[in-house]
């Protein structure tokens, strides 16, 4: 079965079907490590977006923050659902596990924080993914690509 989001990927696979899914947005979805090993066992997925925006259980940290009125209802669910660290423990684990897996970590959404934590502890060759963006010159919040990380492109 070709799953379109993690919910149906777990449905499918709790009815002893083979899943094909190319990507997950969304890190929050594996919950803990043991489920994402588990999940990840099961489901050849390609890359996985660990932080996305209004991630509402905080489980992997904060995504970076939006403009407009994206930022309003961004700033609007921390108050109501409290703030949550830029990467938490279990998102450091998630990132190491998927090193592990050779699965491609897109950092599109991540705050400046998790993307610097990805690029100085991913293996030597692994490569950087950011792909739905912008440039953070023109959007100026960390949800745009950093210059550093383009010139960090350009030297590998």
């Amino acid at each position: 079965m070709i799953a379109k989001n993690p919910f149906e990927a777990e449905e499918f696979l709790s009815q002893n079907k083979k899943v094909f899914l190319l990507a997950l947005e969304g890190g929050w979805a594996l919950s803990n490590i043991e489920k994402a090993k588990k999940i990840l066992d099961k489901i050849p997925l390609m890359s996985v977006t660990v932080e996305h925006f209004l991630d509402l259980k905080s489980t992997v940290g904060s995504a970076a923050k939006q403009r407009g009125l994206f930022g309003f209802v961004q700033d609007l669910f921390s108050i109501v659902f409290g703030a949550s660290e830029p990467l938490t423990g279990f998102g450091r684990d998630l990132i190491t596990l998927l090193f592990e897996k050779r699965i491609w970590i897109d950092m599109s959404h991540s705050n400046i924080e998790t993307k610097n934590y990805i690029i100085k502890n991913r293996p030597k060759g692994y490569p950087i993914l950011d792909t739905h963006t912008v440039l953070k010159k023109y959007y100026k919040t960390d949800r745009g690509i950093d210059d550093s990380i383009l010139d960090l492109v350009k030297t590998e």
